[in-house]
């Protein structure tokens, strides 16, 4: 029996998140305060694809909550959620570029994501394209909407 006791002990810290973890658990992780599991078990589904998880991984980085601050890795967490569709992620694209934070101010794309968020029902993505909306020319709204278009037209195929 103490041989049994002893294998668990030396095994059980080398497990890592399991397959079956689900959003949820590394919500509650968060809100309890169990940062890092939480980055373990989002990173884990991120791995596996899951969008969500991925946008979440992005927040962590653009904090540097459990992980250094890192402005690019969080932009490119949240551009990978945003191309497949989720419109936080698409909002927190939007925002970057609409603020220049990890990337050069582009007002342009920045309306582009807020277009393709707000159209999702996203409400933050919507007052901040009315912000920035009236800054813009006619032009450069139409360039917006076209590479909404684009973008819509090529996630359909």
């Amino acid at each position: 029996m103490p041989v049994f006791l002893c294998l668990i002990v030396f095994i059980f810290p080398l497990t890592t998140v399991s397959e079956d973890v689900s959003l949820a658990d590394a919500q509650k992780a968060y809100q309890d305060g169990e940062h890092l599991k939480a980055y373990k078990m989002w990173r884990s589904l991120a791995d596996r694809g899951d969008i969500v998880a991925m946008n979440n991984l992005g927040f962590l980085y653009e904090q540097g909550v459990v992980v250094n601050k890192d402005l690019n890795k969080s932009l490119d967490y949240y551009r990978k959620s945003a191309e497949s569709g989720f419109p936080t992620a698409q909002y927190n694209v939007g925002e970057a570029y609409a603020e220049g934070r990890g990337v050069k101010k582009d007002n342009i794309i920045a309306l582009k994501w807020f277009i393709l968020a707000g159209t999702r029902g996203d409400k933050d993505a919507i007052n901040y394209y009315e912000k920035i909306f009236k800054k813009m020319s006619k032009e450069e709204v139409e360039k917006a909407n076209a590479l909404a278009r684009n973008w819509r037209t090529k996630t359909k195929k």
